[in-house]
Parts: C-alpha cells; structure tokens; sequence
C-alpha cells in the first residue's frame, strides 16, 4: 500500500505547562497548467482552453483559462459558425415527426445570446437545439464578442479577451483618429426648372471613405451610383420607409423618418468612388438640403519619434518631441510637405545634463576710447556658476577651466578722417583789404567725404588778404568844426615789391554830434609776391617816403545842449589822450578766472574765462568794445586730482525678468568701490565697512523696453456636448500684444502668428464607461550602433473615462493577457571596424617537423631550425594592408629574416635564437599579438622523448552578474610522449620548460549592480575652432543596468553623468596674423609717401576668422610703412625769384615753405 505524503501548518500551543499540537488547513497545491487544446474552430476566429487541477487543499484561482485563436481565413461562401451548429439537427426529426432545414434566429435578448436557438426555414417553428453553442460562437452577427461556457464574454478590436482595445473613427484598433479624415458639411439644391432632369448631383465620396452618413431634410429622397460599376439605386423613392441594398461591396442601409426625413448609413470602406445624387418627383417645388458626414483615409501622417537633443549641453534645458511625416501603409518616412494635417505642438519636457562647470563670463565691450585711428576697449571678465535657481553667480576665478578671455582689444583701427584744404583764391580786391576763399573737405581714409571730422578743428574758409597796392584817397580840404564828407575815392595803383605806407580806414568819429577826430593806422609794409601778404617793417625801411596823417578832424550834427564831456565818449576802444597827444587803447580783454571744475574727483578739467574791460576801472564792457584779433586763446587746467570718496557700485546685473514687454534687472552683487584714478584698471573694491553709512543701492533697472509679439489668448472651453461617444466644445480666440510699458491689450488678428490654436474641438471621446488599455512609449535607441542589440521601452497602463481623459493607474487592472513586449532585437548596420580572429592558445612543438602553419594570438615554443608561417585573419580590412611589428619596429621588405606575404601572412625561415619575441598583427586600430620562444637544444643525442604542453578549458560562468565576481578554468600540463601518448604532468613539468602559469582565475562582471553611466572612447577632435588652439571631441554617454543592458537615461543618475565634451587641442585652430597686399604709394616720388595694407587673424588649418583678441600674444604685422624704392622728384636751378630775399633772411622767414623756393639762393 502506497504513503501519500500531506503537507499540514502545525500551530504548537503551550497550556498550563502541557503541550497541545493543533492541526491546521492543508496548504493548496496546484498542478502545473496543461498545453493549450486546439482550436475551437478550423478558421477564422475561435479559442483555446488549458487546464489545471487542485491536487490538496482549497485552491484559489480558476482551473480553466481562454485566450482567442485562429488558425486561417474562412474561404469564401463558408456558412456562420452558428448557422452550421444549427444545420446538424437538419437530419433529426421534431417532435411532430418532421424534419426540418433549421437556421439561427437572429436578434436574440441578451441573456440568450449563447443559446442555440434556431428556426426552421419556411415555418413557423423555433426552438432552444441546445442551451449553449460551442465556444468561440459569436454572440451576435454583429458583434465580434464570444460565447464561452454558455455566456457572452467581452472581445476588443484587437481580437483578445477582455481586451478594452476600440476602434477608432478610422477603424484602426486603438488608433487614435489620426490616420483619416473627418469630411462633413451641408450641400443645398434647389428644384430643377420645367424641363429640366429631375436628377442633380450633390457631391462625390471618394474611394476607402467610411462611416459615411446622409440625411435628406426635404421630401426628395437620395440615390447613389458607382463610378466605375455603374450600381445604383432605382430613380424611384425607397419602397418601404426602411431597408438595405448592395452598392457594389457596401452596404447601404436607408431609414425614413416620421417627418419625412430620409437617413442612409453606409459603414464601408468603399471600393470605388460614389457620386451622390438627389432625385426630384416631377411635383416637387422645395428645394433640399442634404448634411453628410463621412471619413476619408489618409495616405500620410505624423508619427513621433523620440526626443530631440537637450538645449543645454550641461545643467538644465529642454528637450522637444520629434515628429515625421510617413506613409501609414508602409511607414516609410516622407517629405513634410506630404502631410496635410498641422505638424502636431511641440510636446517638451525638461532634460537634465551633468552639472555646468564654472565658466568665464564677460561684460559687453565698453565704448572705443577712440572713434577712428586706433583705440582701446575694455570689458570685465568674472567666473560664475550657475546656481540651482538657474542664477549666475560669481566665484574664484581659479574655478574656472582655461584661459582667461582677454580683458581689452583693439578697436577703430582705420584711420580717422581729416581736413584737406584746397589752394587759395586771389584777393577779392586789387587794393587795401580783402579776403581770400578756398574749398575744405572732410574725407576718410579712402579720400570719400565724410562726416566724422571735428568741426572744432576745421580751417578756416576764408582769410583776410592785403594788396600792396594802398588804396589812394582824393586831396580833401577841413576846417574846424566842418562836415568831413564820408564819401572817399580809392584809387588803385600798382603794386610794388619795395616798402611803402600803408594806411588803415578811418575810425568812427570820436563824438557823435559836434566836433571830434578819427584815428587810422599808418604802417611801412612791403608786398611779399610769394604768399601775397602785406609784411610789417619798421618806420626805416620807409623813411625816404611821405607818411600820411594818422588823425583826422571830423564834425557830426550839432548838439543839443553842449557837454564836452558827453562828445568825448570812446569809440571802438579809442579817447583823446592829452591835449593834442596820440590816442591811447581804452578796452582790453582780461583773464577774469575759471570755469566749474568738470569733475569732483579723479581729475576734471577747467577753462579759462575771458571778459573785455575798461582800461580806467576794470569794468565789463560788451566785447563788441575790444579788438576781436587781439582775444587771447583759452587754455585749461586740471583740477580736482584727488581720488573719489568710496561708494556702493552695481557691477552686475540678473537676467532681465522678462524677455520683452517692460521688465526689470536687479542687481546681482554691490560692491563698496573707490576710483582712484582716471583711466580703466584705476577702481579698488573696498570692504564693505568703507561704505557704512552710505544707502546701499537696491533699484531695478528697466530693461527689455519693447512690445512683445502677438499672441492669441483662449479663453474657458465650453461644456462638452456629449458626455460620452465624443462631442463639440468651443472657446473664445482673441489676439493680444503685451507693450513694451506692461500692458496687454487686445489687437487686430493680424498682429498674431498665422497658425492660432484650435477654437472648436472634440470631447468626452471616450467610452461610456471606463476602459483600461495598455500604452506603450517610444522605444530607446538601440544599445549597439552596430550589429544586433536591443530596445527598451516603458509600458503603463491606462484608465480612458468618459470625459475623455485617460489617466495612468496600477498596471495590474489592464488585461495581462494582451501586455505588450517591454524589449525587442534591432538591428543596425554591419560592425566595420577591423576584427583580428586570432587563436589565443599556446603552443609547444613535440617531434620533428621542419614547417609550421600558426596563428596570430597563439603563444609558441619550437625547436630552432623550424621554418614557420603566421596568418593573421582578419574581417572588415583589407589583408594586402596589415602590418607586422617585430617588437615596436615595423617589419620591412628588406628585413632580412622575416617578409610579409602580399596576403598579410608573416613567414620566418628557419628560426634562430635572434628571431625571439613577440611579433604584433596591426589592422588599422586593432592589433594582435604573436609571442615566439625556441626551446634550448639539450646535450643529448637523438630525438627528444616527449613534449609537454598546457591544456587550457574554457572560463567557467561568472560567480556574480554584478558588483564583481570571479571566473575558473582549469589548466593541466600534459605530456605527450613521441608516439603519440598523453599523459597528465604536475605543473613543475610545464614550468621547467620555460611555459608560463597561465591564469586560472580572472576578475568578471566588475560594472556595478546599480544604474549606472558608462562612457564610450572619445571621437577625434573635431576641426571646427571653438578657441585658440583647440576645437572640442564627444562622447556617447550610455545608461546601463546590472545585466550590462541599455536603460533610459531616466534611470541613472544625473548628476553624475560624466561630461559629453570637452575641448581638445588641434593643430588646425592655431591663430596667425594674415595681411593683404600693399597697397599703391600715397605719392608718385620722394620719401614721404606711405603704402598700408589690412591684417586679420585666422586659425591656420581652417582659415576662418578668429577673434582679434586669440592673436593678441603674436607680433601683430605693421600696417602702414614707408614706399621705398620711389624715384627723386625732379629739382630745378635754385635761383632767388624776388628782389627783397635779404630782407627774408634778416627777418628770418626762411624756415617757410614759400621762402624757401622763391629765395631759393638766399635761404639755402
């Protein structure tokens, strides 16, 4: 007799000292689940059942489970599944005695969906043939839910049990209405005129339209025909109020309405377009109004695929979603322009890059101390960091990686524009006084006009000229207290080159009424022919000459009431002096101080003040009184040269609050500052105590003090119209602009951007009631780029509501029957980078033989004498281009013991001791290595009696999958003697032979148990210039899990995420100084001209622009210089031109220009 072993939870009790063992409930034991039976049905969709028993105890759980199957179409023309089960009774008699042709009735309650009740054919009869179908039985033609066990069970679009999966609006399970169209609208006709056809056509549906929808609002009634079958609806009105017909493979179905309405329905898709047409009775005066509705399949669409780069290579940024536009059918990516829907809203999330290093940051340029000519611009240069708040703020400047920017440079470096000033015009008279005229033009450094040229600067356009021609006056005749007649005659004489008088105009008369005088001056003067001036000379020089009168008698009205004091008022500076003595100067112009000192500290600058005076009593007269030619210059002097009193100082500013529309910028740091001196580098940072007392400033500065571009407002959606099945709301759209002082106001449409949010949407989408379906993300990039790897990607599970929302909930409420794969293989372009197949092994010669065939990786002991041949085979790489290294030298042709065959085979003839070491296959970055040993001669005769070798297995599996384990082989030294026998050998065998203890025991799966990063190999420097000297070289950063499979980046730390690039140095980005060609000399002879030319600087290897401030460490080349090699200009005989040379050169005028050519003779 058989023990069947129970398994019992024993409960021990301990009562008053006694021991008492309670039994308690046997544990459950299930069997294991049984293979899954065949189909229910030999095509089209049935199920399969598997099973399991409860062996012990009270076992919770089902014992059976279903899942749907099908093994192949139906072929057409095969009967319902349960039209067949009621065909089985066709051979049995009824209870009346009769047989009959039984067929399922249809439109049954639905709690007797699953029972086969059948009619007969042609009779009046129904009957239950069993109280359930066979599983797998639709519960209804129209509807693909199951009858299992007698009840109808739930079956979604995609086939499954209790799937919640639906179709959308464009029959794709679980779509999501974005591979169709939804096409709808009104079309009016009014009613054809006598003798007109009394069929007009409305409107074409097009071919694969579906849920196509019609509703006629007249008494007319609808038809339809076929485009390229030709099948159509008689031209007469429905003959009941409700029925279907075929039009070519669709279905339509026509209801009538009691208000005489007539809808049709057509569920397609259609297989050829369909023409529309409304049919008039010949009666019929209302014109008809037809609505329809239907949705037109899409041959493109968008798709995600995955997320964009990060806006920021370090901290903080952004990340947006990509989308292309494919083929639905064959999800071949195309042309946006193939799409006709929008491009769907960027969806952005937030991405996290390792930790931003501190950084140089360096304040805008300051204006150029110069405008032209060369100057010099400064800016300040700090570190900072950004803060978690995404602040900058500023620390050690030690902190900071690289170089130094470059705290000033050179700016307006073409030359300033200048006054170039024309030749003089003749006098403008013939005798005495007049004026000269000449052009003055500003021009820049490429002689155009210009309007940079200081105007304080500019020369003067005119000149007052004396012709040594005096101007003679007629004889006139005075008496005391006479008129003098103010009318004078000029008579012009010829002009001399000898001394002579020359006389001033008569000054005002001195009184004005009465009788006064009136003063000239009368100076000897001689013409200078070389620069038409009138030169003084003393008395002297004109002594043999008449000199004409100096003071005049002049009369005005007579007075009213005689004053002699009143008629001695000065005139233009001029009084009677003594009686009958020479006029004396009665105003002068006088130094009177200072202007304000410019600045309060560090060195303004003051200008003199000049005020004309009376002589007598130092009074302030009009200048008008004074002598304008006899005004003394201003000059200026320096003052306030102490240094300025500390204060607090704003050097930096935050980030504007806003990007436009009127913001503000607080300040970022306030420092307690001195200026010490004028200049830049001249301002010391003070501690704070310094400043005690001072209110620290703490204003906003505006800033960003322009309007903001329109943008539409949306207001609150409305109530959705539907609670379920999908609905209509809408919202308000309005066009605003924020302005640059703040406030938004409401503006024409026009002002905003072209594509405006949606005012009118779908709703409440959803299912009446709650359904739970998968949702699967985008999968991951591939863990290889080459090769066959691996995807990833995250399933959730979702609850859609009838409000349309689909919130996430716990995965286990969706069916787990239907959970998609988290992971699938992918594959990527075959692996190019070159693959030694090399034979580690090691290899110890036992017996005579004079050749040996070998292979790159092996280790090898052989006789010397022994001609050898090592391949090194290899994938991806051209054999004819390996190379071989003996040691660290390369293998050459003319090497005299060993040759590289054309197929990248290594051959050595006849070994010696010489030909020891190791040899290394090299196939572009890959290399492989050879290691050869001769084995010693021995002094003994004949052949060696036995050879021993290493006998290696294979690695054993790793003791751990992660944190670092270990891996075991087993090595054995074996003996194999000259016929042929092996034999184990204890290790000292081996070793004695001069082979090397291989490892039996080697570190593994080192990576560590948690998510962690693993970087791949830098890439080559790249040859863009990101800096002097140096460009930058990536990296791919990979997410791994403790299997060493590709995780999202999501999972991983990021603050820890090693950086992704980093700068690199690159002969390409080396800064040189370029010039251009000297350009042509400034004068066709002599040494004064000059030649300029234009620098730039470049990186060498790119020849892209540089910052000037890269090459400020280089010689900077010059960029004007001296013309050389120009010839003399041509000198004449140098011979005196005018008569008064002596008088020149006693005058000593010989050091002008003029001088110098026109007494030539006198002056050299």
């Amino acid at each position: 007799m058989g023990l069947r072993k129970f398994e019992f939870g024993i409960r021990v009790v301990v009562w008053f000292g006694s021991l008492v063992m309670v039994a308690c409930t046997v544990s459950p034991i299930w069997t294991e689940w049984e293979e899954w039976t065949n189909c229910s049905r030999k095509c089209d969709w049935g199920v399969t059942l598997q099973k399991r028993r409860c062996l012990q105890g009270n076992c919770q759980g089902p014992e059976k489970r279903y899942r749907t199957c099908k093994i192949t179409e139906c072929p057409p023309g095969t009967p319902d599944f349960r039209a067949q089960q009621c065909a089985l009774s066709n051979d049995e008699k009824h209870t009346d005695g009769q047989m009959y042709d039984w067929i399922p009735v249809e439109d049954l309650p639905p709690d007797q969906r699953c029972t086969l009740t059948c009619r007969a054919r042609g009779e009046d009869v129904t009957k239950v043939l069993s109280p359930k179908v066979l599983d797998g039985t639709m519960c209804s033609s129209d509807s693909i839910d199951m009858c299992i066990l007698g009840k109808c069970e739930p079956v979604g679009c995609d086939h499954q049990l209790n799937s919640t999966g639906t179709l959308d609006r464009c029959s794709v399970c679980n779509g999501d209405n974005t591979t169709c169209k939804l096409m709808k609208g009104n079309r009016l006709t009014l009613p054809p005129t006598p003798g007109a056809s009394l069929v007009q056509e409305i409107l074409t549906i097009p071919e694969g339209s579906r849920s196509i929808r019609l509703t006629s609002k007249g008494p007319n009634f609808l038809g339809f025909r076929g485009t390229i079958t030709w099948s159509s609806l008689q031209w007469n009105p429905p003959p009941t109020d409700f029925g279907e017909y075929q039009l070519g493979d669709s279905l339509v179905r026509y209801t009538t309405l009691q208000s005489g309405r007539e809808r049709v329905y057509i569920d397609g898709p259609l297989t050829e377009p369909v023409k529309v047409f409304v049919i008039f009775p010949e009666t019929s005066t209302v014109k008809e109004k037809v609505h329809y509705q239907y949705v037109v399949p899409l041959e493109f669409g968008w798709r995600g695929v995955g997320w964009g780069d990060c806006s920021a290579t370090c901290g903080q940024g952004e990340q947006e979603k990509v989308y292309v536009c494919i083929n639905l059918s064959t999800s071949q990516v195309e042309p946006d322009s193939s799409c006709e829907q929008n491009k769907p809203e960027y969806e952005r999330r937030k991405c996290t890059m390792a930790t931003c290093p501190p950084l140089w940051q360096a304040d805008p340029w300051q204006p150029c101390s110069r405008t032209c000519s060369g100057g010099i611009q400064t800016r300040n240069i700090y570190c900072v960091e950004r803060a978690p708040n995404n602040m900058m703020m500023r620390v050690d400047d030690d902190m900071c990686y690289g170089s130094k920017p470059h705290p000033q440079q050179r700016c307006n470096l073409e030359p300033c524009p200048h006054w170039l000033t024309g030749n003089w015009s003749e006098c403008s008279v013939t005798c005495g006084h007049g004026t000269k005229q000449r052009e003055v033009n500003c021009l820049n450094s490429r002689r155009e006009p210009s309007g940079g040229c200081d105007h304080r600067a500019r020369p003067t356009l005119t000149k007052t000229c004396i012709v040594g021609v005096p101007c003679v006056r007629e004889q006139v005749t005075s008496a005391p207290m006479m008129r003098i007649t103010e009318q004078i005659a000029h008579q012009p004489f010829q002009r001399f080159t000898k001394p002579s008088y020359h006389a001033s105009d008569w000054s005002p008369c001195t009184v004005t009424c009465g009788s006064g005088k009136r003063f000239r001056s009368v100076r000897c003067k001689v013409y200078l022919p070389s620069n038409q001036m009138l030169q003084d000379l003393t008395d002297l020089e004109c002594l043999d000459l008449p000199k004409p009168d100096e003071i005049s008698d002049c009369e005005e009205d007579e007075c009213d009431s005689y004053d002699p004091e009143e008629n001695t008022v000065p005139s233009d500076g001029f009084a009677e002096g003594v009686e009958g003595g020479p006029l004396e100067v009665q105003f002068v112009w006088r130094y009177t101080g200072f202007t304000e000192c410019s600045a309060s500290c560090v060195g303004g600058v003051k200008e003199s003040l000049i005020q004309c005076v009376h002589i007598a009593d130092e009074g302030p007269v009009s200048d008008t009184l004074c002598d304008i030619t006899t005004r003394p210059d201003i000059f200026t002097q320096v003052c306030n040269e102490q240094p300025c009193p500390p204060e607090w100082k704003i050097p930096l500013y935050k980030e504007c609050s806003v990007s436009c529309g009127g913001g503000v910028q607080y300040p970022l740091e306030v420092l307690c500052m001195r200026t010490m001196d004028r200049g830049l580098g001249n301002t010391a940072v003070l501690p704070d105590s310094a400043c005690e007392g001072i209110p620290i400033p703490n204003d906003p500065l505006p800033c960003n003090q322009i309007n903001c571009p329109g943008f539409w407002h949306t207001g609150y959606w409305s109530e959705c119209s539907q609670t379920c099945l999908g609905g209509i709301r809408s919202r308000p759209l309005t066009c605003k602009i924020r302005s640059m002082n703040g406030e938004i106001t409401i503006v024409d449409w026009v002002h905003c951007p072209t594509e405006e949010p949606s005012s009118i949407e779908t709703c409440n989408s959803g299912p009446c009631q709650e359904v739970y379906e998968w949702k699967p993300q985008d999968w991951s990039e591939c863990s290889v780029t080459c090769g066959v790897g691996i995807k990833v990607r995250t399933i959730t599970c979702l609850r859609h509501q009838p409000d349309g929302s689909s919130p996430l909930v716990d995965f286990r409420l969706c069916p787990q029957s239907s959970q998609p794969s988290h992971t699938e293989f992918c594959q990527q372009k075959p692996c190019t980078d070159p693959v030694i197949l090399a034979n580690h092994t090691t290899y110890s010669q036992v017996g005579f033989k004079s050749k040996l065939r070998l292979t790159v990786g092996m280790s090898v002991n052989i006789n010397k004498g022994v001609s050898i041949t090592v391949k090194c085979p290899v994938r991806y790489y051209k054999k004819s281009e390996l190379e071989w290294y003996r040691g660290t030298k390369e293998i050459a042709a003319s090497d005299p013991r060993a040759k590289v065959l054309p197929d990248g085979t290594l051959r050595v003839r006849h070994v010696k001791e010489q030909d020891e070491g190791v040899y290394t296959c090299v196939a572009g970055k890959t290399r492989e290595r050879f290691i050869l040993h001769i084995i010693a001669n021995e002094e003994r005769k004949g052949p060696s009696l036995y050879g021993v070798r290493w006998l290696i297995g294979n690695w054993s599996t790793c003791s751990v999958t992660c944190g670092g384990g270990i891996q075991t082989r087993s090595v054995d030294c074996l003996r194999t003697s000259i016929v042929g026998r092996t034999r184990p050998n204890p290790d000292r065998q081996c070793s004695d032979q001069g082979l090397g203890l291989p490892d039996r025991q080697t570190a593994c799966n080192i990576h560590s148990c948690q998510p962690h990063w693993v970087p791949g190999p830098w890439q080559e420097c790249n040859e863009q210039c990101s800096d002097a000297f140096g460009g930058t070289q990536a990296r791919d950063i990979a997410c791994e899990g403790s299997r060493q499979e590709t995780l999202p980046d999501s999972e991983c730390d990021a603050s820890t995420k090693p950086e992704i690039r980093q700068p690199c140095p690159s002969g390409q980005c080396t800064p040189i100084w370029t010039a251009t060609d000297w350009s042509m000399c400034s004068v066709s002879c002599g040494n004064e001209g000059i030649q300029t030319r234009t620098i730039q600087c470049q990186y060498s290897g790119t020849r892209d622009l540089a910052l000037s401030t890269a090459c400020i460490n280089l010689n900077q080349p010059a960029v004007t210089r001296r013309c050389i090699n120009q010839p003399q200009c041509p000198q004449g005989v140098c011979e005196d031109e005018l008569n008064f040379c002596s008088l020149v050169k006693r005058m000593k005028k010989c050091q002008l220009h003029a001088y110098q050519t026109s007494c030539c003779k006198t002056c050299s």
